[in-house]
């Protein structure tokens, strides 16, 4: 009997000693992660866009126009620091580059920062200040924007970490050419032009009401057009090439007509009527109220045979019917 047990104690002793030799979990060999409790700062601006921002330079015979645009947003963190954790931002163009390759990258002097730090306080989690970025207007590489571009902001944090996900804020830049401008006139005369008579010109507009009633004379509280937004026109013709500087139009004389006036207006020019080049969609008026001429003018004047205005949206920024009482021409 003693000899069995001798026998079988020995055939189980490697397995023991295997058993034995298997370290347990959270040793050298199966070590526990230890769990990251860094505080982590972000941006996050809580809209559907995201972490975006855009803007449109607009390149105009008199210039190139810089929006005075600025990227404002608050630094967050994901729980509070026992001590204030101060924040910087940089700009960097590889997180450009890796947000969409297809976007032109420009020097990162297209951006100023006016201010590049600031401060969560502790037992805080949102920054006491925003970090303020700003379009440089004297950077060679705003001249040289042609269509498209992507500046990045990247956080930068001392006394916590960066979280993976949501530290960038991406600038997108466009560039336009504009030829008009929008313009105010409270009486019927602008200075400086002179009324083209209606008499040198035909009038036609499509997708429109009582298309006759725009252009004669009367502005009075029922007397008016209505113009569809978007897909109308109206169209001057010609008999030969003229030189043309501005296009005007008020609302009918009525309480609430101002709201549904002409918005944004999409100009055009053509010599033919068939070929259309286009000047650019100017924003004419934005609730001015009643007995308002809106003009848009041609930053230098214009000559040709037809020219056509399209509007694009009601002064609310609906679309629709657009109430038209009156539209001239200038030269």
């Amino acid at each position: 009997m003693k000899k069995i047990i001798n026998k079988t104690l020995l055939a189980m002793l490697p397995f023991l000693a295997a058993c034995q030799s298997d370290p347990d979990v959270g040793t050298p060999l199966y070590p526990v992660e230890e769990e990251d409790v860094t505080p982590k700062v972000y941006v996050y601006n809580g809209t559907i866009e995201g972490n975006e921002m855009a803007s449109t330079l607009v390149n105009t015979p008199a210039g190139l126009v810089i929006p005075e645009d600025t990227l404002r947003f608050h630094v967050r963190m994901s729980r509070p620091a026992s001590s204030d954790v101060k924040v910087s931002v940089a700009l960097d163009n590889t997180a450009a580059e890796e947000y969409d390759a297809t976007a032109e990258l420009l020097s990162t002097d297209v951006l100023k920062l006016l201010t590049d730090e600031v401060t969560i306080p502790a037992g805080q989690i949102i920054s006491s200040e925003e970090i303020v970025i700003a379009i440089n207007d004297e950077s060679a590489a705003v001249e040289a924007l042609e269509k498209y571009a992507v500046a990045a902001v990247v956080l930068n944090a001392s006394g916590a970490g960066v979280a993976q996900e949501y530290n960038t804020y991406i600038w997108k830049l466009y560039k336009e050419t504009l030829n008009v401008y929008a313009e105010l006139n409270t009486g019927a005369v602008i200075e400086g032009m002179t009324e083209i008579p209606k008499s040198d010109w035909t009038f036609s507009t499509t997708n429109t009401n009582y298309g006759n009633e725009i252009t004669d004379g009367d502005i009075s509280a029922w007397n008016y057009g209505m113009v569809s937004t978007p897909g109308g026109t109206m169209t001057f013709e010609f008999s030969s090439p003229r030189k043309v500087s501005a296009f005007a139009c008020i609302t009918p004389q009525y309480a609430s007509y101002y709201r549904y006036g002409v918005g944004a207006l999409k100009v055009e020019t053509s010599d033919d009527g068939e070929t259309w080049t286009g000047h650019g969609t100017v924003t004419l008026q934005q609730l001015t109220g009643n007995g308002v001429w809106t003009v848009a003018k041609f930053y230098e004047p214009v000559t040709a045979k037809y020219f056509r205005y399209s509007p694009q949206t009601r002064a609310n920024g609906s679309t629709g019917y657009a109430y038209v009482g009156e539209v001239k021409i200038y030269e």
